[in-house]
């Protein structure tokens, strides 16, 4: 390891603002007798550790710490102290030094044709951002008490056992997997849309997304979908990017545009945040559920790049929904195609408010 020189002139490196704090340019300046160049990286630091990866990158015949700064807090136990901000002056190699503070790392050097290289360095040391995760991801759009705004209410979801291979028929698990890896790409925005009639399943299938994709997940109520064509929701959107929004029910807001529909604007809306500049700006993913025909939808959702994944949830076959009957052992007669919630209600029809203990929401 190479010692450095203390440089015989010390009240010249002190910065001339904070008198405590060592100035790193001037003590290079010092040292080297040049000007320097500064590179600077913004990120929350954990020093020791990249202290190691620092001697690691660079050698620890060179590596050398000049100065340390440290200021600690008292933690809540006795007799602990933490470590609440720092400053290091490091040498990396001769004309390399490197500052290290809480929220950034800059290098100080010579050469400016080492600027490439140390710019690697910088990405290396550069943590890769945490994959959020979203405890309460469950949220329902609401006014705001102060104002004219909207916030955002938690809400639990509740907790039910859905079986994609036996409450759904044979074709779902295909569609299950398109959709999820859909939600899960951050790289693409589009609409999902689920339909078919009442008691098929859709609902408890969102209730499974929610419980198994890591998002945040923003119901919007029917009172509030056509504040969509409004500004002040958008600029709302705009603080919670990377989001599904979830529409259930949403005939009438998607129904096909013509000169009397109101809600033209809010459908517009609705389609550029699915695919469109608003795309862009907002990344959120929309899951639209629906029980209407396919033909009273306006055809510009149907749009190739706009639409992600589109499934019709049918009644279970009889030959499913013989299986799932008496898996369940539920006795009903089953000689046509049924949904999931005839087949879990039948008990509680027959027997006069009996609980069979099933907890099913459609």
């Amino acid at each position: 390891m190479t010692h450095i020189t203390p440089p015989e002139n010390l009240t010249n490196i002190f910065d001339e603002e904070y008198s405590s704090h060592l100035h790193s340019g001037k003590i290079f300046v010092q040292l080297y007798k040049k000007l320097y160049h500064l590179l600077t990286v913004e990120l929350t630091v954990a020093p020791q550790k990249i202290l190691a990866q620092l001697e690691e990158l660079f050698g620890s015949e060179h590596f050398q710490v000049l100065h340390k700064r440290e200021m600690l807090s008292r933690k809540k136990k006795k007799n602990k102290l933490q470590l609440n901000r720092f400053s290091y002056v490091v040498q990396l190699r001769p004309e390399v030094l490197i500052e290290i503070e809480n929220f950034s790392v800059t290098f100080i050097f010579g050469d400016e044709a080492m600027r490439e290289d140390l710019e690697k360095m910088a990405i290396a040391i550069k943590p890769k951002p945490k994959k959020k995760k979203h405890k309460n991801n469950f949220y329902m759009l609401v006014r705001s008490q102060f104002g004219s705004g909207f916030d955002l209410q938690k809400f639990n979801v509740r907790e039910m056992s859905v079986d994609i291979e036996n409450n759904y028929n044979d074709d779902f698990a295909n569609a299950d997997r398109m959709i999820q890896s859909f939600l899960n790409d951050e790289k693409r925005n589009g609409i999902t849309m689920l339909h078919g009639k009442y008691g098929t399943g859709k609902s408890s299938y969102i209730r499974h997304l929610i419980k198994n994709v890591n998002k945040r997940f923003i119901y919007l109520p029917l009172n509030l979908m056509y504040e969509v064509s409004s500004p002040d929701i958008l600029n709302f959107f705009s603080e919670y990017r990377d989001s599904i929004l979830i529409l259930e029910d949403c005939e009438e807001l998607i129904k096909p545009r013509n000169g009397s529909n109101s809600g033209n604007q809010a459908l517009v809306n609705l389609l550029n945040i699915g695919d469109g500049l608003l795309s862009d700006a907002l990344a959120f993913k929309l899951i639209c559920t629906f029980n209407a025909d396919l033909k009273q939808i306006d055809p510009a959702i149907m749009r190739r790049g706009r639409l992600a994944v589109r499934y019709e949830f049918k009644p279970l076959s009889v030959e499913k929904a013989k299986a799932l009957a008496d898996k369940h052992q539920i006795t009903m007669d089953i000689n046509a195609p049924v949904t999931i919630a005839d087949i879990f209600n039948q008990q509680q029809l027959n027997d006069d408010g009996f609980d069979s203990g099933i907890k099913v929401g459609f």
